[in-house]
């Protein structure tokens, strides 16, 4: 089933409505809600398409999943707290897991090679997060505490490390970038790549 949300049906406008489709690459039972990120991969196949054309790198980070599975993460923050999605339009944050293996595919599929998806602990502690927060703390003794939380709250599975994963898009044949060598996900570029 997708899920949208009404607008101009009588009765119904602001609620959610619910007609069948068959997502790409996700097994998800009749009654599963699978999240479509539709804008996002258009914007990943514009970039696609540019990288391949123009060269150049596009760095994703963001918090979401590493492979397309049904489950419903919309949620809606007001001051902090969850709050209704569908109530007070433009009164709330509205987020959502991106979904990586999706975003990948359709660069893929408009010509780009794409590069993870990686943690955000894999991609910093590839680019020497331990030793730059290292050298950085004994510049400045005073900020060691600082500096130290920090890395654990950037790095930490249970803090932002797994959640937020690192996606790079290059052009067909730029080199890895740093970050992402020796990963297991360091070049599936090809429009004919599994997703």
């Amino acid at each position: 089933m997708e899920r949208h949300v009404a607008a101009g049906v009588p009765g119904a406008a602001g609620t959610f409505v619910e007609r069948f489709t068959a997502p790409f690459g996700i097994a998800a039972p009749l009654d599963a809600v699978v999240e479509i990120g539709e804008a996002a991969q258009q914007v990943a196949a514009c970039l696609g398409a540019r990288l391949a054309d123009a060269g150049g790198v596009a760095l994703l980070i963001d918090y979401g999943h590493t492979a397309s599975a049904p489950g419903e993460t919309l949620q809606a923050l007001r001051n902090g707290k969850p709050a209704d999605p569908l109530a007070d339009p433009g009164e709330a944050d509205l987020t959502a897991h991106v979904d990586f293996a999706a975003i990948a595919h359709a660069a893929r599929a408009a010509g780009a090679a794409t590069h993870g998806p990686i943690t955000q602990a894999a991609l910093l502690e590839h680019l020497g997060i331990a030793a730059r927060t290292t050298a950085l703390a004994r510049a400045r003794p005073d900020k060691a505490e600082t500096l130290a939380a920090a890395q654990h709250r950037l790095c930490a599975p249970d803090q932002m490390g797994a959640l937020f994963k690192a996606l790079a898009l290059t052009a067909p044949n730029a080199p890895i970038p740093p970050g992402f060598e020796n990963t297991g996900f360091e070049n599936t570029g090809s429009a004919n790549a599994p997703p």
